[in-house]
């Protein structure tokens, strides 16, 4: 193996230990904790892929320095789509944008106040409403709101097969110690997804835990 795979998978390793202590010790009602523990996972799953793959390539010293150039470039596109919207606050597209922006940056409430703007401008796309879900959710620290479910069946209504909204729809069954229903949902998607990809282990984890533990609905 070479060095940089083998500092993608360290900085993996200390992140895992951080996170399990992060959870293990948040001050925060169980359904907040999971929320949490969820988001920062996801973000983990996605972001030591990419870590890992793009160390493999080689030095990364270039890279950060591109980040740092990307970091200062959004800082400018944001600023250039608000003034195009104030000039045309009907612009979808510039909606959309400055939501993606918003996200890359991790900035998540303006985000989901720019998707709100593209949702209301789309008469109902289903893909612009998953993205408004994503980010009300992100910005509520993994935890799926009353607004953000709302959005999730405005998702399935169009698209009844959505995988993401489907997902979120059992986190927040899960959120809610709603268990028989969660495990409905995760079961249903589990037998949907491919094998091969990460979420489908993260799914059958999460299975496992969920029929060791009871059923807080009732």
């Amino acid at each position: 193996m070479t060095l940089y795979p083998l500092i993608a998978l360290m900085a993996l390793a200390v992140t895992l230990v951080m996170v399990a202590a992060i959870c293990q010790h948040a001050t925060l009602p169980t359904s907040r904790k999971i929320g949490m523990c969820t988001a920062i996972a996801a973000f983990m799953l996605i972001g030591s892929a990419g870590l890992y793959l793009t160390l493999g390539q080689g030095p990364i010293l270039p890279l950060i320095e591109s980040e740092q150039a990307s970091q200062s470039g959004i800082r400018q596109q944001v600023a250039e789509l608000e003034k195009k919207l104030q000039d045309n606050p009907k612009d979808l597209p510039a909606w959309l944008s400055l939501g993606t922006l918003w996200m890359n940056a991790g900035q998540f409430q303006p985000a989901s106040q720019a998707y709100k703007q593209a949702v209301l401008l789309s008469g109902g796309n289903a893909a612009i409403i998953m993205q408004y879900a994503i980010a009300l959710i992100m910005a509520n620290d993994g935890t799926v709101s009353d607004e953000a479910t709302e959005s999730l069946k405005m998702v399935l209504t169009l698209a009844p097969k959505h995988p993401e909204a489907r997902y979120y729809m059992a986190i927040r069954h899960e959120q809610q110690g709603e268990k028989e229903q969660a495990i409905q949902l995760f079961d249903g998607l589990l037998d949907d997804l491919p094998e091969a990809i990460p979420l489908s282990s993260v799914i059958a984890r999460k299975l496992v835990r969920l029929k060791d533990t009871p059923d807080l609905s009732n």
